[in-house]
């Protein structure tokens, strides 16, 4: 394999150097997602591919709940709608969407807990009582007669 072809696969997956010359190449970066990889380097390889790895992005800032928390009630003050998972990049970061923060509650990356496992949608139902349409109130009778009579006040029906 020429070298330029296994350096542009480098930068691309993330791949670094696993061994000496004439080994094959099968490690990735963790935070990389495509498959592995095989190489096979060539015999002499550039003092480069020796360096331990590249960083294709930037590494993102730990989270904090409370952060997220203002990211939604300033994204709420903004579209007087909650943020859901589809909801796009949130103003003031560089590059986060709420579809990346519900995938780091959910699996605890950048700093947040593991356990309990959290989700946008029952972050902000916790703190701030907003609807889950996933997981709804549990009706009960004395509930929905309070409801009847409160509809019975407003429109005399």
């Amino acid at each position: 394999m020429p070298l330029a072809v296994a350096a542009s696969v480098k930068r691309v997956y993330g791949l670094y150097d696993a061994g000496a010359a004439g080994d094959l190449l099968a490690t990735r970066r963790p935070d990389v997602t495509a498959p592995i990889t095989l190489l096979i380097l060539p015999s002499e390889p550039p003092r480069y591919m020796h360096f331990a790895r590249l960083r294709i992005r930037p590494k993102r800032p730990p989270l904090r709940i409370e952060q997220i928390l203002n990211w939604a009630d300033d994204w709420f003050a903004a579209h007087c709608l909650w943020p859901n998972v589809s909801a796009g990049l949130i103003p003031g970061t560089i590059d986060d969407t709420w579809s990346r923060i519900d995938d780091s509650l959910r699996n605890g990356y950048r700093g947040l807990p593991e356990k309990p496992r959290l989700s946008l949608a029952k972050l902000l139902e916790k703190h701030r009582g907003v609807r889950n349409s996933e997981y709804p109130p549990k009706l009960s009778v004395g509930r929905i007669e309070k409801w009847a009579t409160q509809h019975k006040r407003r429109t005399g029906d």
